[in-house]
């Protein structure tokens, strides 16, 4: 539609018009509207506030106290040292002479002597040199069944020759022990010694007569 149109329409033109302007006014009130409520919950809204505490240093140490006072003493009072004079002897004086005894002597103990080891040998009674090899049995013995052991003391001499004999058990017959004691006086024995020299020893020497069958 051109402009020559539009003047032979007015009516038209006034209306558009009318539209322009009505849609404006409502345009702005929506505007106003919205606008002022926003503003108003803005301001309702409760303001959040924020302390922000100061870092202060902490407070100093608290100075030590001064060191108390030391009452000094006086130093003591030292006298002043005394001088010995000397004094020279009298002279006519006369010196004390003491007389120490000599120290008593101390009797030494002697060792103990060690005990002296000696060899010694027992007597031996050698058979080869007797009469016969045992004594003799009584044949008045062996009838009366006489039978036991005699125990006979021999003293030996240096030479080995039994110089005593004694009977020191009795075997219960007196011809038993007649015929032992006479037996073993005519053996000889090897001496006993001491240090390898023959002395005098006693020794005791047992025989038993038994009857065989």
């Amino acid at each position: 539609m051109d402009y020559a149109q539009q003047q032979r329409n007015p009516a038209r033109h006034w209306l558009g018009l009318s539209f322009v302007a009505l849609l404006h006014v409502v345009v702005i009130y929506a505007l106003v509207n919205g606008l002022a409520h926003k503003i108003v919950d803005a301001v309702r809204k409760p303001i959040e506030t924020v302390i922000v505490k100061e870092n202060t240093p902490p407070p100093p140490p608290p100075a030590a106290p001064p060191p108390p006072k030391l009452d000094v003493p006086p130093p003591p009072f030292v006298p002043p040292p005394e001088i010995p004079i000397a004094v020279p002897p009298p002279q006519h004086a006369i010196a004390q002479v003491v007389h120490t005894p000599p120290p008593k002597p101390v009797a030494v103990r002697p060792a103990p002597a060690r005990p002296v080891q000696v060899a010694r040998t027992r007597p031996a009674l050698d058979r080869s040199s007797c009469a016969t090899t045992e004594p003799d049995y009584p044949m008045s013995s062996r009838r009366n069944m006489e039978a036991g052991t005699v125990v006979l003391r021999i003293e030996i001499g240096t030479n080995g020759l039994p110089a005593r004999v004694d009977i020191a058990r009795s075997s219960g017959y007196e011809r038993l022990d007649v015929s032992a004691r006479e037996w073993i006086s005519g053996c000889r024995f090897r001496p006993a010694t001491v240090d390898g020299k023959p002395v005098l020893s006693w020794v005791a020497q047992a025989y038993t007569f038994t009857l065989q069958d």
